[in-house]
């Protein structure tokens, strides 16, 4: 039960905040562009290492074979929130790196968990047809995916 509400809570907040962000500021071009526009800066990096850190422990204990895909999805996370500003210098390489590597594990263990996949191909359908928003629908078909996949799995 502390799973499911821990990834739930997660959600919760990512939820909020992308809301939040959207009503006020519109359609970023990706949710890590929102830290750009956002007056506290530090809110970013908390938000996003919160909804990691509620992630963890929910989405390891789910399947011993695969659990590395799942560290690296949220371990990526920690290093995105940690290297919020990524249209400069280090943090640039920092924070797409970790966001490939974190698209890619969570694709992973999706595919080797048996993912929904629903969520995720609405998010690609989206991008394709708002390519200015692009990584940013791609980025909420991935989420909402994890999400998915995890509150199914854990009821």
């Amino acid at each position: 039960m502390f799973s499911l509400i821990s990834v739930c809570l997660s959600a919760l907040i990512l939820l909020v905040y992308v809301v939040v962000f959207v009503s006020f500021h519109g359609l970023p071009e990706s949710v890590s562009d929102s830290y750009y526009c956002i007056k506290h800066k530090w809110m970013f990096s908390l938000i996003v290492a919160v909804c990691g850190a509620l992630l963890l422990i929910p989405w390891l204990t789910l399947n011993d074979d695969f659990q590395c895909f799942a560290f690296l999805s949220v371990a990526s996370l920690m290093f995105i929130a940690a290297s919020p500003a990524f249209k400069e210098g280090l943090t640039r390489s920092v924070h797409i790196g970790a966001s490939v590597v974190m698209f890619a594990g969570t694709i992973l263990w999706e595919a080797f968990c048996g993912g929904l996949w629903v969520p995720l191909v609405l998010g690609i359908i989206l991008a394709l047809l708002m390519r200015r928003n692009a990584v940013f629908w791609l980025e909420i078909g991935l989420f909402t995916e994890v999400y998915a996949n995890l509150i199914v799995k854990l009821f």
